[in-house]
């Protein structure tokens, strides 16, 4: 279950949402106004099929806006940034960043709290860079990263391409983002640290001689 604070017609709404098995958000309660602490009827002028049409800011229990979230930026070679995406990863953080705000999926403040951001790794794959990084990921343990039920963080896709996206997602990808970042620290051995880079470019095939579990 999570929390999102949204505004419609200038009226601040409490919003509680669970994923479902898709690729999609279903809204199921809403409390209007949020200091009510009630839980109202489904507004009829709110089209629920089309959530994007809110403007969404994920909150923590106190309201805070510092929930954890893991951000997974997909940067196709149509992107204007292809080329620093390999060589300057830490830039495209920053353009992801500004696009997450522009879409109100993070506080503004997040963009020069450096401290907030975690590069976790950097992966090639010939028509595609992925780059991930967590946010406000307080609890993250890099010894403890590779075991099962660690590192169940939200995700959000960002996409660089000719076109530029940013948008909350679904339990199907946040359940493949984490998995697929266990499995890397659980690869690179004990003791490994990120960011993790991982080139699969031309063929390649990454060699990991010390995993941390068999």
């Amino acid at each position: 279950m999570t929390l999102f604070l949204a505004t419609k017609n200038h009226q601040t709404l409490l919003i509680v949402v669970k994923a479902h098995p898709s690729t999609e958000i279903t809204f199921f309660a809403i409390t209007t106004p949020i200091e009510t602490g009630g839980i109202s009827a489904w507004p009829s002028d709110v089209n629920w099929d089309a959530p994007t049409s809110l403007v969404c800011i994920a909150v923590d229990e106190n309201g805070s806006g510092r929930t954890p979230k893991r951000v997974v930026i997909a940067v196709s070679r149509k992107s204007p940034h292809w080329a620093k995406a390999w060589t300057s990863s830490e830039e495209l953080i920053a353009v992801a960043l500004g696009l997450m705000q522009e879409k109100h999926l993070i506080l503004p403040e997040t963009q020069t709290d450096l401290s907030a951001i975690r590069f976790l790794a950097m992966e090639i794959w010939g028509i595609r860079t992925y780059i991930v990084f967590d946010v406000f990921h307080g609890t993250y343990d890099p010894d403890k990263a590779h075991l099962a039920g660690e590192n169940e963080v939200p995700a959000i896709p960002v996409f660089l391409g000719q076109k530029e996206s940013a948008s909350i997602t679904g339990r199907p990808m946040t359940n493949k983002v984490n998995s697929d970042i266990r499995a890397l620290h659980n690869a690179t051995g004990p003791g490994s640290r990120p960011p993790f880079v991982v080139d699969h470019a031309d063929g390649k095939v990454p060699y990991y001689p010390h995993p941390r579990a068999s």
